[in-house]
């Protein structure tokens, strides 16, 4: 997370640490308009070291600390505004920013411990290390797992979305891939990892029952209340799709707004999700539904396919084609339009994979 605190004077704080890399910093707004922008970070602390006196520069994997102390990002700005105060940056009181956060009212105990957590990580240098421990460690399991552990991991995810026989499908098709691609080229690690992911990608497709289940998941509910105080109240604005009016000027599904009620229409259309695939799934019958289901077995026939003609030369363009789908986003209009870039982009590899077939038999 780069959230600057720049005194009035000559020094700057920046959530973000040298040894922590882009994949855990926190995007701009920039990434609303921009779903495959890249963390710019070099870029951002090159600039920030230009602008800044020398040794007044201050890097702090804030996210990180306020995740591992507190057990949410949120609390990485008042954990900055405690590490800017205790390092003589901020000129005001410790009782006025006490004060502002009780006249805010929000989680208040919660938001000065962040607060004292900053000063705390501002005057004891290891204290950094000791919470950043065991996030370190967690990083280095992800990073070394095998394609078995990456595959098991998704089939328990799609256990969850659907049920024991939809994982045993995605297991027993990847295995199949996996016996090919080893026939071909022998075990290729990074391939598998990324059909992997794709294949899961498209079959947990968000639809009705996914949303709902998302929703009304236990420890969902339960980080939301953790994080409000008092007789708050939950809204949902949705575009379900056999209800929602189009709008006339721009042709696309308008919002509606629900309220805190909708918890237990998720909870009861989550159990639903047992129709799912069957006909009495009323909304597989829409086209985005179909869509949804049909992209599966493409995708399925398509590495399939490719597998068959697979040489080691080869392995680099496999890749790039079996990552395509990741690219696939959002719901309605929007899954319309990246679809129509996976369909471009993926016919012009497709016509560079058949023209490299021409020439090798040529």
């Amino acid at each position: 997370m780069c959230v600057p605190i720049r005194q009035l004077f000559a020094h700057q704080i920046t959530a973000r640490n040298p040894k922590v890399d882009a994949a855990s910093s926190q995007f701009t707004g920039d990434f609303t308009q921009n779903g495959d922008l890249g963390f710019p970070v070099h870029t951002l602390e090159s600039r920030l070291l230009q602008s800044t006196r020398k040794g007044s520069l201050h890097l702090l994997p804030a996210s990180q600390l306020a995740l591992a102390a507190l057990g949410d990002t949120l609390a990485a700005n008042l954990m900055i505004t405690g590490y800017a105060w205790q390092s003589g940056m901020l000129p005001i009181s410790r009782e006025a920013i006490h004060g502002a956060i009780e006249l805010n009212g929000i989680a208040i105990d919660w938001n000065k411990q962040a607060f004292e957590w900053g000063r705390a990580l501002a005057h004891q240098i290891d204290l950094q290390d000791v919470l950043l421990k065991p996030a370190t460690e967690v990083v280095k399991l992800v990073d070394t797992t095998l394609p078995r552990d990456v595959v098991d991991r998704f089939a328990q995810e799609l256990e969850r979305y659907h049920n024991l026989a939809y994982a045993d499908r995605y297991r027993q098709w990847l295995a199949t891939a996996n016996e090919q691609v080893i026939d071909r080229v022998g075990p290729q690690q990074a391939l598998l990892n990324t059909v992997a992911r794709s294949l899961y990608k498209l079959m947990a497709y968000k639809d009705e029952y996914e949303v709902a289940r998302l929703h009304s998941d236990p420890e969902f509910l339960a980080s939301i209340a953790a994080r409000f105080e008092g007789n708050y109240k939950l809204s949902y604005h949705l575009a379900p799709p056999l209800i929602s009016r189009v709008d006339k000027a721009t042709g696309r599904p308008q919002k509606i707004r629900f309220g805190g009620w909708m918890r237990w229409a998720f909870k009861l259309l989550a159990k639903l999700k047992v129709l799912r695939h069957t006909p009495l799934d009323i909304f597989g019958y829409s086209a985005e539904r179909r869509l949804e289901r049909r992209l599966i077995e493409d995708y399925k026939t398509l590495i399939t396919g490719l597998i068959g003609d697979l040489t080691p030369e080869r392995l680099a363009a496999l890749q790039t084609i079996a990552a395509l789908p990741m690219i696939l986003r959002g719901y309605g209009h929007v899954k319309i339009a990246s679809l129509e870039r996976y369909e471009t982009e993926l016919q012009s590899l497709l016509e560079q994979w058949h023209a490299a077939s021409n020439q090798e038999v040529a």
